[in-house]
């Protein structure tokens, strides 16, 4: 075969006969190979770059049949495979597909006729990269030809994947066949090793057996593995183990967990492994740590484990929040101190980690435990319980005391309050072009590594900004230099068209350094968009129109706040060229985003001295940056300035330019409709109305405007997820009740959509801490928000409203009875989850905010109570309220509590009801 043969072969419109080829390429020689390895491996490059991929096949088997190189081979079958998955979802004009089948059979013809060495080497490249993706044909062939080759497998997740995946997919194949060429696989001591060994294979336990769909089909193989002699059961047990020792996803984790439970190792088998056993009692997930906690405890009921064991179990597992294995940890305590006579003592002292659980039922139980077995306690352990008495209620330390025969622990003094935090100035400014391109390099990683910028807030932001710009009109030609190695490692925005009119927000940034660099098209944003029109509507050319419209577009699914810092980004990007000035006059003073006004009175001195006028939106945002009172002596000397951004600012804070904006609480009725008219909730929410004055340069703040309709469909709900949210504060520092307002408006439908489809992160939360530091009414929408962000199911998240709340406790700017009565709102409609608030409040109260934590407690309490029936787990915030009452010293009969404590029943609501009323209206209590 001549190269002119083989390259008319490669071009023909029609692939012809394939098998016949196949065959010609069998035939070949080495010296034939050598001499059409070189024109084949030109023809392959330009065959790929092309867009007509005809004769798809031949090509396949011409590079296997005749290329020396092993990786190249394997390489082209890679991508040629890769190409096959997605012509079935988009043929390339040319494109033959045949039969799977017989594509194998003649490229597995044209394999046979090389080297053995040689084909050994490209299948181990083809295992060493296969992904479970792609046609199954293809790698159920890998695989099989990794098997029949006596290759080493890969211990690779991609591998492993495609070796279960030839045994549980859908096929022809009868269950016992596939099980008995299972049994012959030489790959199965290796595979099994790897199902194990990697993460990620969770997933592939619970697909089911294609013949029996009530069995899973994988462990159904181990069984039968298992039951044959060809796998031990020690070594699926000790798989387990070490898999579930290792943690990851919950949903990762959750088959092994399965195939343990069914293994049911005996007692024997549990006490040879009862370390590992025991390893997985702290920090596995709940689930997890109770199987092995009853495997435990069944071994040491079959007198299988040693007393050392059973107290490292218990010390283990008490430290955990769960009540019910903590529950059940007492319990074989309580068993085991008869079996275990030489640790007894040990054991009573483990006992006493429960005092600290936030369960007052369990602090009990621990205590009943203890006076149980009092019998055993030496002087040592009287003392060690003694001192962990001090987190118990005061009746159970009382009752702990009499135990001991000691004198009770005096109460602990609570928390002292935090101090209000102050303001942290900004970072100095970026000194050298370097810096800049370095903190522009960290701007970009951003993408991979926090896609939603949570973590970026005003100290990251604005001095970069601020850069830009400064240095920008003094070096351009340095700023270009730095920044182009930066720009040109970007593979998610191509600086060279992107042109400002999707307003995205890092994009923006990026943008505006790609044309400080002079490595970007010229932006199609102009003045007239950015600004408002200034040409009548009959001149308006179809081009304007259009960019109008993507500019319209992009905003409409932002909220305000992120409305007002993309018009900011996309005035940078735009006038950094276009009108350069030697500095931005809007950039921070601190780190939540307010303007000192002397500061921008001497930035504006310096535009008049230096004959610039600072552009419009930057000023303006300087403006909303302002505090909402000024001294006279910064009044009077901004009635100096003569420029007009000079005369608008004085006006600005003499007030006699300050628009009139008002919150109103507006309830907003969510409902699906397709379900029931019951299901509707009506949120909390407000508007925003604003009027200025002067309607002159009123752009970013009528952004800010905030009306919606009384009743809102599911598919009226578009507003997307913001990015930055850290950065919401510094739009309107002197005003967080009307960023607290669009914020709420993303929680409330969000609160309850969840209710249908639970969406659990609450990323943007993290701006709540920063809008409680800012100044302004608190208001509705900001009670609203925390409300909600007490409720919702990430802790993460719900610790930014911690946090918040902990900020206005010590700024004493909390409405506790406001946010009682929101939080008993949410509850009562379904929005509010009482365990999530009880937790979130009860590490206010332990961070300081005791006192507000009581208040909003002893409001909302009563108007839950009323309720009939109660609310799910409100048992939690009563125990939390006299957990809480205790530690402030409250006082007093609350009329409610004092009638349901008067109830009959021993339900933990009642319990704890009981307990709360007679801390409340004991007699002389201490002051």
């Amino acid at each position: 075969m001549e190269w002119n043969d083989l390259e008319t072969r490669l071009t023909a419109r029609q692939p012809g006969d394939v098998d016949d080829f196949a065959e010609q390429l069998v035939r070949l020689d080495d010296r034939q190979r050598r001499a059409l390895s070189g024109p084949l491996s030109t023809f392959v490059k330009s065959w790929w770059n092309g867009e007509d991929k005809a004769n798809v096949e031949s090509a396949r088997l011409a590079v296997v049949g005749v290329t020396n190189s092993a990786a190249a081979v394997a390489n082209w079958l890679r991508r040629e495979a890769e190409l096959l998955q997605s012509a079935w979802h988009n043929f390339p004009r040319g494109f033959e597909v045949t039969a799977s089948r017989q594509r194998t059979d003649r490229l597995t013809r044209v394999l046979h006729a090389r080297d053995d060495a040689w084909i050994i080497d490209v299948f181990e490249s083809l295992a060493a990269r296969l992904r479970y993706s792609g046609s199954s044909e293809w790698r159920d062939f890998v695989v099989a030809k990794v098997s029949e080759l006596g290759i080493t497998p890969p211990v690779t997740l991609g591998f492993t994947e495609c070796w279960i995946g030839r045994y549980i997919n859908y096929g022809e194949a009868t269950y016992d066949e596939r099980l008995a060429r299972m049994r012959a696989d030489a790959l199965l001591p290796t595979m099994l090793d790897a199902l194990f060994a990697l993460d990620g294979l969770g997933r592939h336990f619970e697909i089911l057996l294609w013949t029996d769909h009530g069995k899973l089909a994988l462990p159904t193989y181990l069984e039968s593995l298992m039951e044959r002699g060809d796998v031990e059961r020690g070594f699926l047990i000790d798989g387990c183990l070490r898999r579930l020792l290792r943690g990851g996803r919950p949903g990762d984790l959750l088959p092994y967990r399965k195939l343990l439970e069914s293994l049911a190792a005996t007692p024997t088998e549990v006490a040879e492994r009862a370390r590992d056993f025991a390893a997985l009692l702290p920090d596995a997930a709940p689930a997890t740590a109770g199987v092995a906690q009853k495997a435990l405890r069944s071994a040491d009921e079959a007198g299988h484990l040693d007393g050392s064991i059973v107290v490292d179990a218990a010390e283990r597992v008490l430290f955990r929040p769960e009540r019910k294995i903590v529950r059940d940890q007492l319990s074989w305590i309580d068993k085991a101190v008869r079996r275990h006579a030489d640790v007894a003592a040990d054991l009573m002292t483990a006992s006493a980690i429960a005092f600290g659980h936030d369960s007052t039922d369990i602090q009990s139980r621990a205590v009943t435990l203890v006076g149980a077995h009092a019998a055993v306690l030496t002087p040592e352990t009287r003392t060690a319980l003694a001192s962990q008495a001090t987190t118990l209620p005061t009746a159970e330390r009382e009752r702990l005391a009499g135990i001991l025969d000691l004198e009770p622990v005096p109460t602990p003094e609570p928390v002292a309050a935090p101090d209000a935090p102050g303001s942290l100035p900004m970072p100095e400014p970026i000194a050298s072009v370097a810096e800049l391109a370095e903190r522009m390099a960290g701007l970009r990683a951003t993408l991979t590594t926090d896609p939603h910028g949570e973590r970026l807030d005003p100290a990251s932001i604005e001095p970069v900004l601020a850069a830009l710009v400064t240095f920008s009109h003094r070096d351009r030609p340095g700023l270009a230099a730095a920044l182009k190695p930066v720009l040109s490692e970007l593979d998610f925005i191509d600086p060279r068209w992107y042109n400002g009119l999707e307003p995205r927000l890092l994009d923006g940034v990026l943008y505006a350094a790609a044309r400080a660099a002079g490595d970007a098209y010229p932006i199609e944003l102009d003045a007239d968009i950015l600004y408002g029109p200034t040409v009548p509507e009959e001149q308006r050319t179809k081009e304007w129109s259009t960019q109008l419209s993507y500019w319209r577009k992009g905003l409409a699914g932002m909220s305000g706040p992120e409305r007002v810092l993309a018009h900011r980004l996309a005035e940078i990007a735009w006038a950094i060229t276009e009108r350069p000035v030697p500095t931005l006059v809007a950039t921070p003073t601190d780190t939540i985003g307010r303007i000192d006004p002397s500061v921008l009175i001497e930035r504006i001195e310096r535009a008049e001295s230096e004959d610039w006028q600072p552009w419009e939106l930057d000023f303006q945002q300087a403006l909303l940056r302002l505090p909402n009172d000024a001294d006279a002596d910064v009044i009077a000397r901004a009635a100096k300035l003569t420029s007009p951004a000079g005369r608008r600012l004085a006006d600005w804070l003499a007030s006699r330019d300050r628009p009139e904006i008002s919150v109103v609480e507006r309830p907003m009725v969510m409902y699906d409709r397709y379900g029931d008219e019951d299901d509707e909730k009506a949120l909390p929410l407000a508007t925003v109305s604003i009027r200025q004055p002067n309607p002159v340069g009123t752009q970013l703040l009528d952004q800010l405007r905030l009306s919606f309709a009384q009743r809102v469909l599911e598919e009226d709900v578009t507003v997307e997820r913001p990015d930055w949210p850290r950065t919401w504060s510094a739009v309107f520092p002197a005003r967080r009740d009307v960023l607290a307002a669009h914020l709420a408006w993303l929680l409330g439908p969000e609160a309850y959509w969840d209710l249908i489809q639970p969406r659990e992160d609450r990323y943007y939360l993290a701006m709540l801490p920063d809008l409680a530091e800012a100044d302004g009414p608190t208001g509705v929408s900001l009670t609203t928000c925390l409300a909600f962000g007490l409720t919702v199911a990430t802790a993460a998240d719900r610790a930014c409203a911690v946090e918040a709340l902990t900020v206005l406790a010590a700024r004493d700017q909390l409405d506790a009875e406001a946010l009682a009565d929101a939080m008993a709102d949410n509850v009562l409609s379904g929005l509010g989850k009482c365990t999530r608030i009880a937790v979130a409040l009860r590490e206010t109260a332990e961070a300081g905010a005791a006192e507000q934590v009581w208040r909003i407690l002893a409001t909302a309490l009563p108007k839950l109570l009323t309720t009939d029936p109660a609310p799910n787990r409100l048992a939690d915030l009563a125990e939390l309220a006299a957990r809480t009452a205790e530690t402030v010293g409250a006082h007093g009969e609350i009329p409610t509590i004092a009638q349901t404590a008067t109830r009959r029943g021993s339900s933990k609501l009642l319990r704890e009801t009981r307990r709360l009323h007679q801390y409340l209206t004991r007699p002389n209590p201490s002051p």
